[in-house]
């Protein structure tokens, strides 16, 4: 479900600043993707329906997320193919951008033939972006005590070896992902139209009930296997 207009990035969502005599579509499909319910889904402004994310299919790119809490994912994956055209320059392949904490990190490639991580607080880091066209960026979530760890990785899908930034963000609760493009709320800037396949695989975060049903189980396996021995 759509949180009110605040979680519709302008990306998708922008409208004209004055009185004009005609309406232009905004510079997207007008499709948003919901990553914070058990599968992802995909929301068409346009039609108003809701469906599941269907991996395949080519979709308009930038494409961003709805609002979400992030620590409802142990992962996210995304694939996303870089532009080979020869007029393409420096562009954002991926952007994370987390609201509360005041933290963004992106994944772009430069002309040079540079893949980079960059979370715009320490220095990027920079490796060769392969051949293949497929970038495969993942973000790892994991619970450190009261905190999260957050590992934003990213590597040519042609090989295993991956360029990463590990975070540790104050809060996950208004997390935004755009795929394809700058993060205009956070910019101002677009990212530039195509249409290309986008692969989307997520995996929840284990609940904290589970949590507790498994460590009980495993004191009665304890409990009993004492009481075995001294039967």
């Amino acid at each position: 479900m759509i949180d009110g207009p605040s979680a519709i990035d302008p990306l998708v969502a922008a409208g004209p600043l004055a009185p004009v005599e005609s309406l232009r579509p905004a510079p997207s499909l007008q499709r948003l993707v919901i990553l914070d319910t058990p599968t992802p889904q995909m929301v068409d402004l346009e039609q108003g329906n809701v469906r599941p994310y269907e991996n395949g299919p080519p979709v308009s790119i930038p494409i961003a997320s709805t609002r979400f809490n992030l620590a409802t994912l142990s992962r996210l994956q995304v694939q996303v193919l870089r532009d080979p055209r020869p007029s393409s320059v420096d562009s954002t392949l991926f952007s994370l951008h987390l609201a509360e904490a005041g933290q963004r990190v992106d994944i772009r490639e430069t002309p040079q033939g540079k893949l980079v991580v960059d979370d715009g607080q320490r220095e990027p880091v920079i490796g060769p972006i392969g051949a293949s066209l497929a970038i495969v960026v993942v973000a790892e979530i994991s619970k450190v005590d009261d905190s999260h760890r957050l590992v934003i990785s990213a590597r040519n899908a042609e090989t295993m070896d991956s360029l990463s930034h590990e975070l540790q963000p104050s809060s996950l609760s208004r997390a935004l992902v755009t795929i394809g493009g700058p993060t205009t709320e956070v910019t101002g800037a677009r990212g530039r139209r195509r249409t290309i396949p986008v692969l989307i695989d997520t995996a929840r975060a284990p609940e904290a009930a589970d949590q507790v049903r498994r460590a009980v189980r495993g004191a009665k396996r304890v409990a009993g296997s004492i009481r075995n021995r001294v039967t």
